[in-house]
């Protein structure tokens, strides 16, 4: 079957060139659209032009029966897709793809060169195991996100997750730890909404209301503004993109925006000396299966940073 006509029409009526260095988020989202499963890279060269980076299982751990991903949207120095991502089979035809649903930021909110920047800094937090996690990260992110505003800030973590795949490093955990560190504690009750993303180690699950109010931004524990993550990760990531909706929704709606941007403080060994003696400590460390030397790893990696922008 040849489906030369259907992309051939879509171009056209578009006025676009796939190979458009201009061309906008909106406009790739209607290109994308017309590439269908099944589809050969020809076909979907045509479509969308060549991919700024190509992945293959020799570089990038692509998920089980794919061989490569076109990815569109990034560069070099920067393997974050920002626009979407083709993956192709055995076959070499298409399998699945990323970036075509829902609807982008609207570019009079912010302009695509910082979007992107945004995007990029999100991705870079990973995922929400305190083992391997980094607050510098998540320190960055949230106060490039600050700059903007609720409004712009919820636009941009909306467009992390429509245009997310697998070869997305920031996992669904590590987004919701991100809303809970820009936004503030909601009183009543006291504390932050449930996660929705499954369990994790440690879980609040059954613990008195007081707990929760000692650790009101789980799985964050946010001390003296460096966010570090309590938890090792989810036994399962539940719903995925609707769970994460339902987060993004929730802050839009009833969230407050935090009132200034996350700030080092001068010294972190003195941070982490106030942190052992807290309430808010104690209260994780009577958790089950909590894991202290994990988060205390998190401090270390702290030293030696000079600033945060």
């Amino acid at each position: 079957m040849s489906y030369l006509p259907a992309f051939v029409v879509v171009g056209s009526l578009l006025g676009i060139e796939p190979n458009d260095s201009k061309l906008r988020r909106s406009e790739f989202v209607e290109l994308i659209n017309a590439v269908e499963v099944g589809f050969s890279m020809a076909q979907t060269r045509q479509v969308l032009g060549g991919p700024d980076i190509s992945l293959t299982n020799a570089s990038s751990r692509l998920p089980v029966g794919i061989t490569s991903a076109w990815c569109y949207g990034t560069d070099a120095s920067h393997t974050l897709p920002t626009l979407g991502t083709i993956f192709f089979g055995r076959d070499k035809r298409v399998a699945f793809l990323y970036g075509g649903s829902g609807t982008p930021p609207d570019p009079a909110l912010i302009a695509e060169d910082e979007l992107r920047v945004r995007l990029y800094e999100i991705d870079k937090i990973g995922q929400s195991d305190g083992r391997v996690y980094n607050p510098r990260d998540m320190i960055v992110a949230a106060n490039g996100l600050f700059t903007l505003g609720k409004e712009g800030c919820l636009a941009v973590v909306d467009e992390y997750v429509r245009i997310k795949s697998p070869v997305s490093k920031t996992d669904d955990g590590a987004i919701a730890m991100l809303l809970r560190v820009l936004f503030q504690v909601p009183e009543p009750p006291g504390y932050m909404p449930n996660v929705l993303l499954g369990r994790s180690h440690p879980t609040l699950a059954n613990s008195p209301p007081h707990i929760y109010k000692l650790l009101p931004h789980f799985p964050v524990l946010l001390h003296e503004d460096i966010p570090l993550c309590l938890i090792s990760g989810y036994a399962s990531l539940g719903s995925g993109n609707t769970a994460l909706r339902m987060n993004i929704d929730c802050f839009r709606q009833h969230g407050v925006y935090r009132s200034k941007p996350l700030s080092l403080p001068d010294d972190v060994a003195a941070t982490q000396k106030r942190l052992l003696t807290s309430d808010a400590w104690q209260a994780f460390k009577d958790l089950p299966r909590s894991n202290e030397e994990m988060v205390l790893e998190q401090m270390s990696r702290l030293c030696g940073v000079a600033e945060f922008e």
